[in-house]
């Protein structure tokens, strides 16, 4: 981060890691924890569920001091090595995540301003969810409000007077945000400029909420509007909120749950290890090794991938949540036996090697209990010793004699690649009858 063009290459690296990887009651009571309070303004949909990113700039303060968190593209720009030593630990933490989609606008980043009323850097956190073209993008931050109406007003948006929470739409209408016009394509718009979309926004003091999909805009002002259940209402996911917040400082996170859920209970482990083209005997040999001491993993309700960070480690935490403590600690006893057999389908490497190679020593593993939500939440906790602010400095790219540390961030990203290149068995709850029958059909 040497120059402009180097902050720009890092910027594409960011988002090309991205690529590789998409009120009232609940809103008082999630005082204090950003996620919590973003997950209270999330309609509890099918939608919704599926996959949740999160990502918290503010909390790299607290969890790596002395950093300070970049507040303008003014100051991003002016930024070189070693000209500000607290700003640059925050963009060496920041740029090394993988749980903001947002960052692939960092490229046009000094056009928001104008554009869209705000600065990116005003944006504190982040939450995108839903798979397009149902997807959300909900930043909260220290936005100038009445900057970002005339600026949504220039670019021709209205007030719709008809709604009862404050919403914008484009000049041909609120449900007009799918329509596609490559001539007004505009990158450094996130709201669908990428694609020349206007997608209508909810506007809120310190939130901006926006989607394509007008359903789902109206299912959150029905959320907003205090007539709908929201995520944070769901005891599943407010169980592991509450969990992976309850120490150190939160990150980024990352959910699974709805649809995407079932991925996690197939036997596309067969597919990864042979290739579709297998035959039906060589499918049938590795079925029959797999059921050697074959233990089935309980199902669970939700997935939750963190990163947290306390005073003397980051930890990359994967936290299932279950409605029984006898399958939770069925889970407990397992998951840990599985980790230390398994083989990488990605990297042909054993999964322990490649922890060890981060500096993880053990497997933790610890049961939560929720008693007002009568969940069990399992924590399997990745922990390696944290980085000084010094030595994060020392880990940049050119370094030849880089610090023997973790970068930040890293144990978060081996998790993430692990579910979307489906190098998950480990945590895969395939049932013996479902395996059993597979080798006899």
């Amino acid at each position: 981060m040497t120059s402009y063009r180097t902050k720009i290459f890092y910027c594409v690296l960011l988002v090309s890691l991205m690529l590789g990887v998409g009120f009232t009651a609940s809103a008082q009571d999630s005082a204090g924890s950003p996620l919590l309070d973003m997950l209270a303004r999330v309609p509890n949909t099918p939608v919704s569920r599926n996959e949740i990113y999160f990502n918290d700039r503010v909390a790299i303060e607290a969890a790596y001091p002395p950093a300070r968190r970049l507040l303008s593209w003014a100051e991003f720009d002016s930024l070189d090595a070693g000209s500000d030593f607290d700003a640059e630990v925050w963009w060496r933490v920041w740029m090394n995540q993988s749980s903001a989609p947002t960052a692939r606008y960092l490229v046009t980043y000094n056009e928001t301003p104008d554009l869209l009323g705000f600065d990116y850097f005003d944006i504190t956190q982040e939450l995108s969810y839903g798979i397009p073209p149902n997807q959300t993008i909900q930043v909260a931050g220290s936005f100038d409000l009445d900057s970002v109406r005339t600026a949504f007003g220039n670019l021709g948006f209205e007030q719709d007077s008809s709604a009862s929470i404050e919403l914008w739409c484009g000049p041909s209408g609120c449900d007009s945000g799918l329509e596609q016009n490559l001539r007004e394509r505009n990158p450094a718009n996130m709201f669908g400029g990428d694609l020349g979309r206007k997608w209508p926004l909810i506007i809120q003091e310190g939130v901006l909420i926006s989607s394509p999909s007008l359903p789902v805009i109206e299912h959150h002002l029905a959320v907003l509007d205090g007539q709908n259940m929201s995520l944070a209402d769901s005891i599943e996911y407010r169980a592991a909120a509450e969990t992976i917040t309850r120490q150190g400082a939160l990150l980024q996170a990352y959910f699974m749950g709805g649809e995407s859920l079932l991925m996690m209970s197939d036997n596309g482990v067969v597919t990864a290890l042979l290739g579709t083209q297998a035959s039906p005997d060589a499918v049938r040999e590795v079925l029959q090794t797999l059921l050697e001491d074959f233990e089935t993993l309980p199902a669970y309700e939700l997935l939750t991938i963190a990163d947290v960070a306390t005073e003397t480690e980051q930890i990359g935490q994967v936290a299932l949540v279950y409605s029984s403590a006898e399958n939770a600690q069925i889970a407990a006893d397992l998951i840990p036996r599985r980790i230390a057999a398994y083989q990488s389908l990605v990297t042909n490497r054993s999964l322990s090697e490649m922890l060890q190679d981060r500096y993880v020593e053990e497997v933790g593993t610890e049961i939560v209990e929720h008693p007002e939500t009568g969940k069990w939440v399992l924590v399997i906790s990745f922990a390696t010793p944290k980085a000084s602010a010094e030595q994060i400095i020392e880990l940049r790219s050119d370094n030849t004699e880089a610090p023997e540390v973790t970068p930040p961030g890293i144990i978060f990203r081996i998790l993430m690649q692990a579910i979307n290149s489906r190098d998950t068995g480990w945590l895969n709850t395939a049932t013996r009858e479902q395996i059993e029958e597979l080798i006899g059909s």
